[in-house]
């Protein structure tokens, strides 16, 4: 069974279309685990009510790496063999997308993370707009992904560990992620067969933060925890 984890901050617009996009694209076993990540009672009063497996609401934002991680926890207690990671402001566009990623999972060299291909994203082999919005169709090795549209198996968290909430609440646990994963033996993939939509931003714009000094942060504690392997991704 593969768990979605989808995390919400005060984007239930963009939530219900990412949901409803999994429920209408998704053809093998799986489950939705809806996390409400502090939203405003005005957004609150939506994601309580959209379809779900699983529902947990927290008081306040916790940031990206310990809401997922909430998530995750919950998927290995219900013993699922994937975990996909979902931002809220995504929507699902290929049909089969999760029979698509796990296939790459069960037919690719020491397969660590699968990520899909977007139109908002940093890294330019899974950005589709570098690529006039044509789809690559072919299986790329990459460095580093974003996590908002991944799936990872279960087995490698268990390995590796879950996201690093010293990062928290955002900038860079994508970077962090994949060279943890690098540096335990496994290998990162785009699958450019599948497409994922992004509006990107939306719960970022939420947060009251300096996003810059965020990122000059986690990049320096990036290149402190991986001093042989900081260059692949920067």
């Amino acid at each position: 069974m593969i768990s979605v984890i989808v995390l919400s901050y005060n984007d239930s617009e963009y939530a219900k279309d990412c949901i409803d996009s999994i429920v209408e694209k998704t053809h093998c076993d799986y489950e939705i685990i809806l996390i409400n990540n502090g939203s405003s009672l005005e957004h609150t009063k939506f994601l309580d009510v959209m379809p779900s497996d699983h529902y947990i609401k927290l008081k306040e934002n916790k940031g990206l790496p310990i809401g997922y991680n909430i998530g995750i926890d919950l998927a290995i207690r219900n013993k699922s063999d994937y975990v996909c990671l979902m931002n809220a402001d995504t929507k699902v566009v290929t049909d089969g997308w999760l029979t698509n990623m796990s296939s790459v999972v069960n037919n690719c060299e020491n397969p660590g993370m699968v990520a899909a291909m977007t139109n908002q994203i940093a890294n330019v082999k899974q950005n589709l707009t570098h690529r006039k919005g044509v789809l690559p169709l072919k299986i790329i090795d990459a460095n580093w992904v974003g996590l908002g549209m991944t799936l990872i198996p279960i087995a490698v968290i268990k390995k590796v560990g879950f996201l690093d909430e010293n990062m928290s609440p955002m900038a860079g646990v994508d970077v962090e992620y994949s060279l943890q994963l690098l540096e335990s033996g496994y290998k990162i993939y785009i699958d450019g067969f599948t497409y994922v939509w992004h509006k990107g931003k939306v719960s970022l714009n939420q947060l009251k933060i300096n996003y810059k000094d965020l990122q000059k942060r986690n990049i320096k504690y990036i290149k402190e925890k991986h001093p042989e392997t900081w260059e692949l991704v920067f």
